[in-house]
């Protein structure tokens, strides 16, 4: 039996959001399981920026499934989670980067490598969208 194109179009769809929005509830049932273990060992206390990212991820990613079937409105819920999201997460990565190398950050050149390190990546990042935007095919001008 043949699909017409519509149907195919719409059945690999609903194949897509169904596979996407399991994915993201395995991904919530994980990220409540390592709640659950840093509230039973008390972590939470001396890595509380983490314990919020971890936090925020569930409940964004709640947002986003519930959103998921709905493209316009998903872009949204989309756009204004991320934002917060890579903010914690670079908090709850300093954080981390602090405990690790604590003794480190006595010697003054390593208490700039983490921000150094954040500066480097955006720039190079912007660096890459401004070539595109100067080259969106990928060919130089001659």
């Amino acid at each position: 039996m043949k699909l017409a194109g519509g149907s195919f179009k719409l059945a690999t769809r609903k194949l897509y959001v169904l596979a996407r929005l399991m994915l993201q509830w395995i991904c919530i049932i994980l990220q409540v399981w390592i709640l659950v273990q840093m509230w039973r060992q008390r972590l939470y206390a001396r890595f509380p920026l983490f314990a919020a990212y971890i936090a925020y991820v569930a409940v964004q990613m709640v947002l986003r499934s519930a959103f998921l079937a709905n493209q316009h409105f998903y872009f949204y819920v989309y756009w204004l989670t991320a934002p917060i999201e890579v903010i914690l997460s670079l908090l709850a990565a300093h954080e981390s980067f602090l405990k690790v190398f604590r003794s480190f950050y006595l010697l003054w050149w390593f208490r700039i490598f983490f921000p150094g390190a954040i500066v480097v990546a955006v720039a190079y990042s912007a660096w890459k969208v401004a070539e595109e935007e100067l080259c969106p095919d990928g060919v130089a001008a001659r």
